[in-house]
């Protein structure tokens, strides 16, 4: 049979169609390099691959006899736009070590022309649960000031954080989920490198201080949550997609390789989910309510008295721009039974804009498995009489590793993962969506604990789902056809990637609903650009009541020092543009005096408001100004500006003293010719001019400041 390959490439771009600026070269033994408009990007880059546990390089004369560079050809998609394609096909030697014959195509689009698609091509099925598409040396041009890598997590369990590392260490490591973008603090100036089909491999990029490793099979405790079980093994024919951009500006090329996303059939899902048409939304941000933080702190319970206080209570403040839509969504620990949800349900349809909205965590299972046999059916709370059509034992529904033993989270030793691929779980998923959805009325579902799903195991079906990114994916497949367009579905703890079917919205962070607001920030400073698939990203709930970080444990009694004010605690979901969800007791008549205020100030409200998502949002989203004293790899840093190109500034001072801080008023849209620009404070109510573009902002100990700059 004659050698093969076959490769589907997709891009999407608004920038003027040119011939590509790319250009490849390879040496004999199959090193390549990357140039764009004549400047060195990727030099000396390899692939490997791992067959039968033995990496392979296929620069290797061991594994390879020959490397050629195939001609450039030029091609065109009515939907997609013109390309430049070029490759290396990598011949392996007779003996018993060759690799298999391997192509490297490589596709360079004149829209966006800054952007080159890679992926190797197999000609033959090959068993593996690794592959990288290349390791090689970056170069960002004339030598970085302040070199540095973004580091994205797997997900955001265990209080993740993301991180900008230098690179000027000769010791940096490190690896980032995903994507990473290799940038230049200074200038800006970067390379962003990530994954776009995230359908079956745990991927991401290793970094070091002058080289960088794309990997598909990323796997370790931390790095990925399987403390247990190696990556999945899977017949491939092909690596997944591998996107390189060069940007004059790093942000710039993280928005646009969240636009360049592949759904689970490598279709470009460059934009977030639509909304259900049948609730009517408004295509900005969405308010809220939620009574978890409640449960956590102890300040109440989610009782008829306190839900119907947050409905009420939100209801009076969409006057002041906290709206129009808005959601009172309970959480876990709820105790109210059919006729009593329907009540505050109700209650809660009856003004105009809200909806009411539940909690599960569909994949987890709380509690030790059982040594006697148990049989559960759909209901999972009921037991059944014994095996049957939709009777299982409890004991077969969950995750193993290769030894029988049963798979926890990471972070709770009691948390058991129920297996997507097992009958019951589909069975399960249906019945809960309808008793929510069906009975109750919800319409926003809160799903947590999705991540779980991704864990490396043993499943019921392996061919179905040999990987734990497979599982994951079939679980967002599931979910959506189980809602069936009839609610919203407001992610967890979750992946960033990929979005699914129907993922409306995203928890950036978990757990941080009190005064912990850098760890907030560091979330929406290292994953902003995720608002180029969800239509909201949540920043987890503002309350006013808990002076503390995370949860009021005795162990972290010492996070008061750095609990920040209530205005700040505002400010966090301003910039984060998306959920807005209040989590205080309202029914207190003390705590809601102390609440109301700070949620109901016009103008500060009219910024959040101006958020919009996905493409058509661009330049509506605030972005971080500089990681300059928060980078390395320390937990939780944050930088502390924020800005968007309509002159919107966020200033936030995490330090228990006064600090000022200079924003250079460039970054948040004005041209260096700008006259008489004048900075209004939306707290204070005072005024602040620049010396030219360059504004100091002083901002007292653990606040913040809004800043509206106009001219």
């Amino acid at each position: 049979m004659p050698l093969r390959f076959v490769a589907l490439f997709w891009v999407l771009g608004v920038v003027a169609a040119t011939e590509s600026s790319w250009i490849l070269t390879a040496t004999d033994s199959g090193r390549f390099s990357l140039s764009f408009n004549g400047q060195g990007v990727l030099s000396l880059a390899c692939p490997s691959v791992k067959v039968q546990d033995t990496e392979i390089s296929l620069c290797a004369a061991a594994h390879y006899s020959s490397a050629v560079l195939t001609n450039k050809t030029r091609g065109s998609d009515p939907s997609l736009g013109s390309y430049t394609e070029q490759g290396i096909i990598y011949a392996p030697t007779s003996g018993a070590k060759a690799g298999p014959a391997v192509q490297l195509i490589l596709q360079s689009f004149d829209s966006p022309s800054r952007v080159v698609h890679l992926r190797l091509v197999f000609d033959t099925f090959v068993q593996t649960n690794w592959i990288s598409p290349f390791e090689g040396t970056w170069s960002l041009g004339e030598s970085p000031k302040e070199p540095r890598f973004l580091r994205v997590p797997q997900d955001n369990d265990v209080q993740s954080s993301y991180a900008s590392v230098s690179s000027k260490g000769l010791l940096t490591y490190s690896t980032s989920n995903f994507v990473t973008s290799i940038y230049d603090e200074a200038s800006r100036r970067g390379i962003v490198i990530g994954f776009l089909e995230h359908d079956t491999w745990k991927s991401g990029v290793h970094f070091r201080h002058d080289s960088v490793q794309a990997i598909a099979g990323l796997n370790g405790a931390l790095l990925t949550r399987d403390y247990s079980m190696p990556h999945g093994m899977v017949n491939a024919t092909c690596s997944p997609l591998l996107s390189i951009g060069f940007y004059e500006d790093w942000r710039d090329g993280m928005e646009e390789y969240a636009r360049m996303q592949r759904d689970g059939n490598g279709k470009p899902q460059g934009q977030p989910v639509p909304l259900p048409t049948a609730l009517n939304l408004s295509s900005g941000p969405i308010a809220g309510w939620n009574g978890w933080a409640m449960e956590v702190d102890g300040s109440g319970e989610q009782d008829l008295p306190t839900l119907l206080a947050a409905s009420d209570t939100l209801a009076q403040l969409r006057s002041t721009g906290l709206g129009p839509n808005a959601i009172v969504g309970r959480d876990a620990l709820y105790g109210l039974n059919v006729s009593e949800t329907a009540v505050w349900v109700d209650h809660v349809r009856s003004h105009p804009g809200q909806l009411a909205g539940t909690y599960d965590g569909i994949v987890a299972r709380y509690g030790l498995p059982t040594k006697a046999p148990q049989y559960v059916g759909c209901d999972f709370q009921l037991p059944c009489s014994g095996p049957g059509p939709e009777c299982w034992l409890a004991n077969d529904t969950l995750l193993k590793d290769d030894k029988g033993g049963f798979i926890h989270s990471l972070s709770q030793p009691n948390q058991f993962i129920r297996d997507v691929t097992h009958p019951s779980f589909e069975c399960y998923l249906k019945h809960s969506i309808e008793q929510a959805v069906g009975r109750d009325k919800y319409t926003l579902l809160k799903q947590d604990f999705l991540n779980l799903a991704a864990y490396e195991g043993i499943r019921y079906n392996m061919t179905l789902c040999p990987t734990g990114m497979a599982a994951y994916t079939r679980l967002l497949q599931l979910l959506a056809d189980a809602v069936q367009g009839r609610a919203l579905i407001d992610y967890g703890i979750s992946l960033p990637l990929p979005v699914g079917p129907a993922g409306h919205s995203r928890h950036i962070g978990c757990e941080q609903m009190f005064g912990g607001v850098e760890y907030g920030m560091n979330q929406f400073a290292g994953g902003w650009w995720q608002n180029q698939l969800y239509s909201w990203l949540d920043p987890d709930l503002v309350t006013f009541e808990g002076d503390f970080w995370f949860r009021p444990w005795d162990k972290l009694k010492f996070t008061k020092m750095l609990s920040m004010d209530g205005q700040s605690r505002v400010n966090k979901a301003v910039v984060f543009g998306g959920i807005f969800a209040n989590g205080d007791n309202l029914s207190n008549r003390t705590t809601a005096a102390v609440a109301i205020p700070l949620l109901s100030n016009a103008k500060v409200n009219a910024m959040w408001a101006r958020t919009r998502a996905g493409p058509t949002g661009a330049g509506t989203a605030f972005r971080p100004y500089s990681w300059q004293g928060a980078e390395g790899m320390v937990f939780l840093l944050s930088p502390s500006v924020f800005t968007r190109p309509n002159g919107d500034v966020a200033v936030f001072n995490y330090a228990p003293w006064s600090k000022t801080f200079t924003v250079n008023l460039m970054d948040a849209g004005f041209l260096s010719n700008a006259t008489g620009v004048v900075c209004s404070d939306l707290w204070r109510g005072s005024e602040l001019r620049p010396d030219g573009l360059s504004l100091k902002v002083e901002v007292l100990k653990l606040s913040s400041a809004l800043l509206e700059c106009r001219e």
